[in-house]
């Protein structure tokens, strides 16, 4: 587990990111394709490009009956006339099938954005996980190295006080300890 710092916090009330707790990389992962809006473009591109594929599926003339009367009076006689009649327009040449290829290549284009967006926000978090995991651990060995210098240069103390040791022994000591706060203030 690690704690994010305050990049992901400041964008989101979730008390656990906020009070600096602890989430696992699936968790931030979860959050990061959730909340990027650059994944919900990718994802609204492709659910357009699955509508103009499935619009493109169907056919797209209905057929068209169409009844007309009329009537005629020519002062002899009467008469009426009747027409019916039934259209359909069609594709020739594989019209249909371009349109429809078109919009699944279309559709495929946009699923594979989709998925190379995913996978470039994966390999960011995962990046910046991985560099809060090596901050932290870096901050704890800091931290335990500047312990066993204090302890290392109070003995030294110890030894010089007993006769035991030298002033070099005991200021190669104290050096230590300063590079070993350096480094937890660096951490």
């Amino acid at each position: 587990m690690v704690a994010l710092a305050a990049p992901l916090a400041a964008q989101t009330p979730d008390p656990q990111l906020a009070s600096g707790g602890s989430i696992t990389l699936e968790q931030a992962l979860a959050l990061a394709f959730e909340r990027s809006p650059r994944i919900q473009e990718s994802a609204a591109r492709v659910a357009l490009a699955e509508g103009v594929l499935l619009g493109a599926r169907t056919y797209p003339f209905n057929p068209v009956l169409e009844a007309e009367r009329a009537s005629r009076d020519d002062g002899h006689e009467r008469t009426s006339d009747r027409e019916i009649a039934l259209s359909q327009e069609i594709e020739i040449a594989g019209q249909r099938g371009k349109r429809v290829a078109s919009a699944s290549a279309a559709a495929e284009a946009a699923r594979a954005a989709f998925d190379r967006s995913r996978q470039e926000l994966a390999t960011r978090v995962e990046w910046a996980f991985a560099t809060v995991l090596r901050a932290r651990e870096l901050s704890t060995l800091a931290a335990f190295e500047r312990e066993v210098a204090a302890e290392l240069a109070a003995f030294e103390q110890r030894r010089l006080d007993a006769g035991a040791g030298t002033l070099i022994d005991l200021n190669v000591t104290r050096a230590a300890e300063g590079r070993a706060e350096r480094r937890v203030a660096l951490a």
